[in-house]
């Protein structure tokens, strides 16, 4: 057979756009351009393949952190996220990290060498999930950006007010993780997201106002610095700054130095 005769090519090669995005709606247009997407399931896609180790496009220059928050945005032209479309793809994503992990997850404690003797599938399907875990630090903090995500609109902005049945599960999951191996920023956060499932908004907002009102502002600092897992998530920022036009004077003041606080 003829072999074809290769030619040498010199000057600069464009591999795609450079993101200089100012708004979110530019930034999720450039993504779209990039690698063709234009709605939230195929977002999802997207950044499952960059949850198994690939890279779907030199756009996405974030690892996948960007897109994820492009899930819960509006369009900037005024169109609201489908929220059940967004939670849909929640629950693939973090279901496609566990798929990925769960077996390396297992071996943390005095196993990790034995990757080879103890997976009991084939060769193809471990090249798959070892592509997949070389890229836990960038993983985790892609599911990490997720659930703060799910987090916010769960919490002050009330969008969300239920989880659905396998997201729940996948988030039970998450948190049974081990504590070594990488994973304990993951489990914090999922802790979070569950206790904030656990309590109803107005709730949550009632209890916050309460110490706000026990606390004096000489104590402010302290509960601020809580590293109590619960009283933590309550002081969110987005919490804190629905109190901020509180009718109460004091109030108001308390929150502005909690929110400087924190």
């Amino acid at each position: 057979s003829k072999v074809q005769m290769v030619k040498p090519f010199s000057g600069c090669f464009a591999l795609s756009k450079q993101p200089d995005a100012d708004t979110p709606s530019d930034l999720k247009r450039q993504i779209s351009d990039g690698i063709g997407i234009v709605d939230v399931p195929s977002f999802g896609q997207m950044i499952a393949s960059t949850l198994c180790g690939f890279c779907p496009s030199p756009t996405v220059s974030d690892s996948g952190v960007g897109a994820v928050q492009m899930l819960f945005r509006s369009d900037g032209e005024g169109k609201d996220v489908d929220l059940t479309e967004a939670l849909t793809a929640s629950s693939m994503l973090i279901a496609t990290f566990l798929d990925n992990e769960r077996f390396f997850a297992g071996l943390v404690g005095g196993d990790e060498t034995q990757i080879i003797k103890r997976f009991p599938g084939e060769p193809e399907e471990l090249l798959s999930k070892l592509l997949a875990h070389d890229v836990l630090k960038d993983n985790i903090e892609i599911i990490s950006s997720l659930l703060r995500s799910l987090s916010s609109s769960f919490a002050l902005e009330g969008s969300i007010m239920a989880l659905p049945d396998e997201l729940k599960k996948n988030l039970q999951e998450l948190e049974a993780l081990p504590d070594a191996g990488g994973y304990g920023q993951l489990k914090l956060v999922a802790h979070r997201l569950t206790l904030q499932m656990n309590k109803p908004l107005t709730q949550r907002r009632e209890d916050v106002r309460n110490l706000l009102v026990d606390t004096a502002r000489k104590d402010l600092p302290k509960l601020a610095n809580s590293y109590d897992a619960e009283r933590r998530m309550y002081f969110g920022l987005d919490l804190i700054s629905s109190f901020l036009s509180d009718e109460d004077h004091s109030i108001r003041m308390k929150a502005a130095e909690l929110y400087i606080l924190r």
